[in-house]
């Protein structure tokens, strides 16, 4: 039996590599935050349970963030990056690797692409694997339907190799096309640096472009 290929190793050493490449005080498409910001934001997820609730409890946000802070103060950016590089903590949730496998591939990516994306980035485009893409277009459902869960529009996603996903049902379609990479940008904020295409109605697309994809 083939055991599926894991990802989430691959894109922390990816993201990881981008950090040391990067400025710590060079911007993110997470403004205000810097590149150190977000190792900070990263490492907190990992390290951090009761300061990483504010992740996704927004009342608490202020925990992260001055938790963020202080760590930032703590710790050189080239320690944390190598903390980083480590992998998740034994008493870390993200140290099991279900949930490792389930949880950071994305993240990873993401971020990763956030600063590649930045604007005053000087990195090149990055060339997804077919393998990663596929992963990713498995996963696409799951995080589209949460951050559209606010659209009225009917939603359809379309690899540039024919392949769909119907999201949503609706009177007036939009059909969102793209690598599985690129719609997993659009999917989670990143709009202005997606290269994706949308095909619809001009109110619909309009409409859609207008929904609020925060999660």
């Amino acid at each position: 039996m083939v055991r599926p290929m894991a990802f989430a190793p691959i894109e922390r050493e990816h993201l990881c590599d981008v950090l040391d490449q990067a400025d710590p005080e060079g911007a993110t498409l997470c403004p205000p935050w810097r590149v150190h910001d977000l190792a900070c934001h990263l490492w907190i997820r990992e390290n951090d349970p009761s300061a990483a609730i504010g992740l996704v409890v927004k009342s608490l946000a202020g925990r992260t963030e001055a938790r963020m802070q202080s760590l930032r103060a703590e710790m050189s950016y080239g320690a944390l990056v190598g903390l980083l590089r480590q992998g998740p903590p034994k008493h870390s949730l993200f140290a099991l690797p279900a949930a490792d496998e389930q949880a950071n591939p994305m993240e990873y990516f993401t971020h990763a692409e956030d600063i590649r994306r930045a604007p005053d980035s000087t990195f090149e485009r990055r060339q997804v694997s077919p393998e990663f893409q596929d992963y990713l277009w498995r996963r696409l459902p799951g995080v589209a339907r949460l951050t559209f869960r606010r659209s009225t529009i009917g939603l359809v996603l379309e690899r540039p190799n024919g392949k769909l996903i119907q999201l949503r049902p609706g009177a007036s379609i939009v059909t969102l096309i793209g690598e599985p990479s690129e719609l997993l940008l659009y999917a989670y904020g990143r709009r202005e640096v997606a290269a994706v295409e949308l095909i619809g109605e001009p109110d619909s697309v309009l409409r859609l472009e207008q929904v609020d994809l925060g999660i």
